[in-house]
């Protein structure tokens, strides 16, 4: 895996910064020298069964079910060479979970302006949600939008919980629709 960075500030800000990262890598492969050849926990179920009331509740969005297995999407509009798009032209932001109630996998997308992606990865990582990838997946959008893929275990509540406010952060101040609004 590749992780670019990039920073402005004094040169021994910077220095020090990249000299803390370099060190937690230190302390992870010193921690776990042969890497994970699974998640942590125990396995997630092959049979799902979510519970798709408490994470449209949480979520303030009624999501699709499907085979046991939940999705929530929340819309983000853009214009793309002089035309709106949303989306299904891409722009969307979705929670997916698989598993049961107690023991699930989450994993989804975040949509978002260049200027939330940074909030967004800190409320991520405050809540133990894995960040998988940030990558672009369009040209001359605007906004610009960036893509973060993430993923997370655990109880479907608090993982709803837990990317509640990333949600909140990208829907505060846009033009963004919300799934099907939950009553």
């Amino acid at each position: 895996m590749f992780l670019h960075i990039s920073g402005q500030a004094k040169a021994d800000d910077l220095a020090r910064g990249v000299r803390r990262c370099l060190d937690k890598i230190r302390d992870i492969r010193a921690a776990s020298p042969t890497p994970a050849v699974q998640f942590p926990g125990s396995e997630i179920p092959s049979i799902s069964r979510i519970a798709a009331g408490p994470i449209d509740k949480i979520l303030g969005v009624k999501g699709q079910s499907s085979g046991g297995m939940y999705k929530a999407v929340l819309e983000r509009h853009a214009r793309m060479h002089g035309r709106q798009v949303s989306g299904e032209m891409g722009t969307e932001t979705w929670a997916g979970f698989a598993g049961i109630d107690d023991n699930a996998l989450m994993t989804g997308e975040f949509a978002m302006t260049t200027a939330e992606l940074q909030p967004v990865v800190r409320i991520l990582r405050d809540a133990g949600i894995n960040i998988l990838a940030i990558h672009n997946h369009m040209t001359q959008e605007e906004p610009q939008f960036v893509f973060l893929q993430y993923w997370g275990k655990g109880n479907t509540v608090k993982l709803a919980k837990a990317v509640r406010p990333a949600i909140d952060k990208v829907t505060a101040n846009s033009a963004t629709h919300i799934g099907h609004q939950a009553h």
